[in-house]
């Protein structure tokens, strides 16, 4: 009785994690084909910065709220979120320096990686000391911090 107890376990949080996945996929991808609109409305650094900001209160949040649904409420408004600031992001890049896109995007996919590479290294640090919780709490605050950074270094070029 207890090897099936065990099995229907672990066959319930695969099926949970695939759940969160394809939510996270879904609300990513709606993110990024509708951020178009909101750029063209408010501007690539103004939807940056507010949805950089609303994204990391969503990160922090995910990770700390004790219910079920309504931490994946925000986890996958927060993937909306982030979708919108990534999009954006990109769209800002592209219109820093025109006549020089492809070295632009370069570098930004370069300086990506390896900030996805310090960030697993970092990230992986803080788990193993702090936990789960805490770890989403940083990544909320780094989201929030790289917002403020935004709005105050980036140049809109149709502001």
């Amino acid at each position: 009785m207890n090897i099936s107890n065990e099995f229907v376990d672990q066959i319930q949080r695969r099926v949970d994690t695939r759940a969160r996945v394809i939510g996270d996929a879904i609300f990513f991808t709606v993110g990024s084909l509708s951020c178009a609109r909101l750029v063209k409305k408010y501007g690539s650094k103004r939807v940056i910065v507010i949805t950089g900001l609303v994204g990391g209160l969503l990160i922090s949040a995910y990770t700390i709220v004790p219910g079920l649904w309504v931490s994946a409420a925000a986890r996958f408004l927060c993937m909306l979120f982030t979708a919108f600031a990534f999009s954006a992001l990109n769209t800002l890049i592209l219109e820093q320096v025109p006549e020089y896109r492809g070295t632009l995007m370069s570098i930004s996919s370069a300086l990506s990686s390896v900030g996805a590479a310090l960030g697993s290294f970092i990230g992986g640090m803080a788990l193993l000391w702090y936990g789960y919780a805490l770890v989403g709490v940083f990544l909320g605050a780094m989201a929030i911090v790289s917002a403020v950074v935004t709005h105050f270094l980036a140049v809109d070029p149709h502001s």
